[in-house]
This record gives C-alpha cells, sequence and structure tokens, in this order.
C-alpha cells in the first residue's frame, strides 16, 4: 500500500516486506525495501522479491553497510569472488601525476608505539596473513617505521623515516642492520 501523510510517502505490506519494484512489462528489475530477515535491514535487490537476490544491505543500528553479504561485520563489508582482472574490489585511479593517491588509509589518533596495518592472507590467525604497517613514533620523526609482518608475527622488516632498513629490529642504526637473536649469521649465495 502506498500511504501520503502530510507530503511523506510510507510503503507499508502486510507481509513486513515493504518494497518498492522497479521493472518493465517483462521483468521486474530491481527492488528497494525492508527484509524483516535478517534484523530489519534496508535492502536493494535484483528482481521482485526483497528477500532473494540481496545487492546491497544497510543495518539499521549500526549503519553497516554489506554488498554481497546479508550480516555485514565491518562499516563497509564486502563479500564476493575476485580473480584476474575481476577482482572484489577494484579502484581506478586515472589521474596523472607524480604521487597518485589511489588510497589513503589513517588513523589519527595514533600514539607512540602503535602501529596501524593493512591485513592481506587467507585468514586473521597466525601466520595465515601478513600485514604491511606504519609503526607510530612521533610527528615527523625518522623513528617511524614502514613495517611489514605476519599474523602473530610482528615487524619482521622495517625501513625507518630515514631510509635504514631493519630486519629484526625496528630501530636500524645502519642502512641495513639484521638482529638475530640465534644466529647472527648473514648468508648471501650466489647460483
Amino acid at each position: 500500500k502506498l500511504h501520503v501523510y502530510g507530503g511523506n510517502i510510507k510503503i507499508s505490506s502486510t507481509d513486513d516486506k515493504p518494497q518498492l519494484v522497479f521493472g518493465e512489462a517483462a521483468a521486474d528489475r530491481w527492488v528497494i525495501g525492508n527484509s524483516n530477515a535478517p534484523n530489519n535491514y534496508f535492502v536493494i535487490g535484483e528482481g521482485s522479491d526483497i528477500a532473494t537476490n540481496e545487492r546491497l544491505v544497510i543495518a539499521p543500528t549500526t549503519g553497516s553497510v554489506g554488498i554481497g553479504t546479508t550480516a555485514p561485520d565491518a562499516l563497509l563489508h564486502l563479500n564476493g569472488t575476485g580473480v584476474a582482472n575481476t577482482p572484489t574490489l577494484a579502484i581506478d585511479n586515472t589521474t596523472a601525476g607524480t604521487y597518485i593517491h589511489s588510497t589513503e588509509v589513517f588513523a589519527p589518533n595514533m600514539t607512540s608505539g602503535q602501529t596501524n596495518i593493512i591485513v592481506v592472507g587467507r585468514a586473521g590467525s597466525a601466520k595465515n596473513s601478513g600485514y604491511i604497517g606504519y609503526k607510530y613514533s612521533g610527528a615527523g620523526s625518522d623513528a617511524n617505521v614502514l613495517t611489514l609482518g605476519h599474523w602473530s608475527g610482528n615487524h619482521l622488516v622495517n625501513i625507518k623515516g630515514d631510509g635504514n632498513v631493519g630486519i629484526g629490529t625496528t630501530a636500524p642504526a645502519t642502512k641495513l642492520q639484521v638482529n638475530d637473536t640465534s644466529d647472527s649469521r648473514l648468508l648471501i649465495y650466489e647460483t
């Protein structure tokens, strides 16, 4: 049913799935509405039934957005398949310049000793994923570190603000410093 109240439009239904369907004579193409399962989400779906083929959902209490999932557990949760040139998430930046910022991941409330990371891998568990991160020491400090690590194997390779590289240390004092508590040898092979 369509109701107009003082200039406001309300769509309601008896099956707890009020929806607005867009289509043509041959077929319904898109549906927008409220899905009673799960959790009373706002949904944009494909076809004529809000409960099937959800493409985007918004959780009412958190505002979390799910694309390809009906249960977003982050502010933006993407779920889908991705291979070769059809990834789950693509960012195409058409800017031409010296430094092209396709994405920026900042944590403005970081304090000394904290690390902001981007995780990649199979799962969020020991040695099943790795990260690239930024360990903060202080504003404009050479002690700030670009770091690589594993889940549960932190700060394995580090580059300080002055260009010094550390393996096994986040505070290399020379251009390359390797720290290893079990074996201090550095082996270089030519094959």
